[in-house]
């Protein structure tokens, strides 16, 4: 699951730019495939950091996490293409910095569901009970 839509990411990058960047048959189309793509890897980026102490996919996404996405997937389309946008790469590194920051619990998210904490509570304990052993090592010598 995306956190972000191709037209999410049209109000943040102009469509130009998308299509130089995920163009690679000189069609001068937009490819969608390609696009998707690195949402789907920016939302995975997302969850692995969130999922800590979120319950994740997200719905509704909040606002902070879409705006990661979409950074985090455009600088992926430029090092797709062997490009450097500066712009691009500080709004990705600030981004990772964000998700590390909510990694962390110093960070929040709002509207986010939190997962609830682990319980110390001793009777959640699973006990195991077996049956002695029918053959041993002393047993089985000389077999």
């Amino acid at each position: 699951m995306s956190y972000c839509s191709l037209d999410d990411l049209k109000r943040k990058v102009d469509e130009r730019t998308l299509v130089e960047l995920t163009d690679t048959t000189a069609s001068g189309q937009l490819d969608p495939v390609t696009v998707e793509r690195a949402l789907r890897d920016a939302s995975a980026i997302v969850d692995s950091f969130a999922g800590k102490h979120y319950k994740v996919p997200f719905n509704p996404v909040p606002h902070a996490v879409s705006d990661a996405v979409s950074a985090l997937a455009v600088r992926g389309l430029h090092r797709y293409r062997g490009l450097i946008s500066l712009a691009w790469e500080q709004a990705g590194e600030e981004a990772m910095a964000f998700l590390e920051k909510l990694s962390e619990g110093k960070a929040a998210l709002d509207g986010a569901v939190q997962k609830p904490a682990p319980s110390d509570d001793a009777s959640s304990t699973l006990v195991f009970n077996a049956p002695a052993r029918v053959f041993s090592r002393d047993l089985l010598k000389g077999m």
